[in-house]
């Protein structure tokens, strides 16, 4: 990897780990993404070379004072990091200051009428923050399909990035089990995802 990469999770489950390792569960303990914000001490785990993880610690809550914090904490990283990936948790007024202070976002969806509305609510809300928005998961039902269409109809009206979607594999299943990525194996059925994720 040649840039320096920070992940932020702002969801206490920490599935960025689960992903990336073999572990089962983040060793946070009592120092994490909270703790890093109110002391400007950063809690990384390293992940892979360059690539760095700050979890959230189990229990704790983004109070008032934390909200506060959370833009001048994230410009100080911007001078240690050349990207910073945060991994956002659908909560209203943690999304509103995470996306107000972020250049751009990737939006992954499923194709259900749940996922598709909040897409559309972004969209309207801040289309020109968004790089992209990723169908994962994909079927070829009926239903999948006519989601992917609407949501492929918008982007394109809006001058938003949609990919061809990421289809259910059992192959990418296999590699989240064993806490790899895409980028660290050579398999064709992945090029295409390879090529689109050098667009964002």
């Amino acid at each position: 990897m040649e840039n320096k990469v920070l992940i932020l999770s702002t969801d206490s489950q920490n599935s960025i780990y689960d992903i990336f390792t073999k572990e089962k569960k983040a060793k946070v303990g009592n120092k994490g993404l909270i703790d890093s914000i109110l002391n400007s001490n950063l809690n990384t785990i390293e992940l892979r070379e360059k690539l760095e993880f700050i979890p959230l610690e189990m229990g704790k809550r983004f109070t008032s004072r934390i909200l506060e914090k959370i833009p001048s904490f994230l410009k100080s990283l911007k001078t240690k990091y050349d990207y910073i990936l945060i991994d956002s948790t659908p909560s209203l007024e943690l999304d509103e200051i995470f996306l107000k202070n972020s250049d751009q976002i990737i939006v992954p969806a499923i194709g259900d009428k749940l996922a598709v509305n909040g897409i559309i609510n972004i969209i309207k809300q801040n289309p020109e923050k968004i790089a992209a928005i990723v169908f994962n998961r994909y079927t070829n039902t009926r239903v999948n399909k006519a989601y992917y269409k609407e949501m492929k109809n918008l982007c394109d009206n809006s001058g938003v990035f949609m990919p061809e979607p990421i289809k259910l594999l059992s192959y990418i299943a296999e590699l989240v089990e064993r806490g790899e990525t895409i980028w660290e194996v050579n398999s064709k059925k992945l090029l295409k995802h390879k090529k689109y994720s050098r667009k964002f």
